[in-house]
Formats: structure tokens, sequence, C-alpha cells
């Protein structure tokens, strides 16, 4: 690509909810040689500033959609738990996101982890989920990857894990000079 070019890439960046809302940014690693998987979800509200964070790690799971599946569940799970009201989840897995949206029964060989979605989404009519580009996904992604080596389940309330603040403040910044 020439230098004068920029990609679409280039502008996928991560951008804050709106006033008085909370994004639940989540995504999955999968390494599918040991079945295992790693299940990451960020909140942040308006401001960027972490509300909490999750990572933790599964196994018997050799799919990556699978995997997909279950961090939305445990984002929505976390937001239940926390009462948060309006969340826009974002994650980067389309299929997991239209099949979520179809209101018919999913059958496919993942539909019960859709179908368990679906009960807990349409329950808070504040809610949206939306595909998100990884660019604009990698805090998600990098807690994701660290969560598939961890065998503990980690939770963190208004703070985030220190390996990813780096990835938090490239975001923050982000969206600051896009405002400004």
């Amino acid at each position: 690509m020439p230098n004068n070019q920029i990609s679409t890439e280039d502008f996928q960046k991560w951008l804050p909810p709106g006033e008085n809302s909370f994004k639940a940014n989540w995504d999955a690693a999968c390494d599918i040689k040991h079945r295992q998987m790693g299940i990451e979800v960020i909140i942040r509200d308006e401001k960027g500033e972490v509300i909490a964070a999750y990572c933790g790690a599964r196994g018997n799971v050799d799919q990556p959609v699978i995997a997909e599946g279950l961090a939305l569940i445990k984002a929505m799970e976390l937001c239940n738990d926390l009462g948060l009201n309006k969340v826009t989840f974002e994650g980067d897995s389309h299929n997991i996101v239209k099949h979520v949206y179809n209101l018919d029964e999913d059958l496919s060989c993942y539909g019960n982890i859709i179908e368990d979605s679906k009960s807990i989404f349409f329950t808070w009519s504040n809610w949206t989920i939306q595909y998100t580009h990884r660019n604009a996904n990698t805090v998600a992604h990098n807690l994701a990857k660290a969560a598939i080596q961890s065998n503990v389940e980690k939770v963190w309330i208004e703070e985030a894990p220190t390996f990813i603040s780096s990835y938090l403040q490239k975001d923050n910044k982000g969206f600051i000079d896009t405002v400004l």
C-alpha cells in the first residue's frame, strides 16, 4: 500500500459508550490442539475508565465460535451481576452477534450457547450487541490470550490487570484524539 493511503483498519478504534452507559468488550482465545480456551471481558464507562475486568479459562472447547459464545455469556452474566442497565456488548465475532439477534431458534452445534445468550440478553431492554474489528478490541483480545495460559478465574472491580494498561492507554488516547 502506498504511504499516502490509510487502510480502513486504521480507523477502527475503541470508542466509549454514550453518556451514562457502559461498554463490555468480550473476546476468547482458543487452543484447539489442547482443547483449551481463554475468556476475557472488560467493562468501561463513558470516560473509558474500567468498571470491571474478567479473565478465565475453560477446557474441552475445540471450536472458536463456541469459545466466543461462552465469552459473550460471561460478559452478560458479569454485567447482570453488577446491575448495569445500559450496556453495549462489543466483540469481534460476526457469527455470534448475528445469531443472537436472529429470533429463530438456533439449531446449530452451538445453538444452546446462542439460546442461553438470548435468554439473558432479551431480559434487558437497554442492552445491545455489536460487532467490532479486532483493532478496536485489543484489550479484550490480549486478556483472552493471557487467560488461556491460566487455570485461575480472576475478576477485577474498578481496576484492570497491569499487563493490559498499555492497551487501555492506547484506547483512551485514540478516542480522546478523535474527540479533540
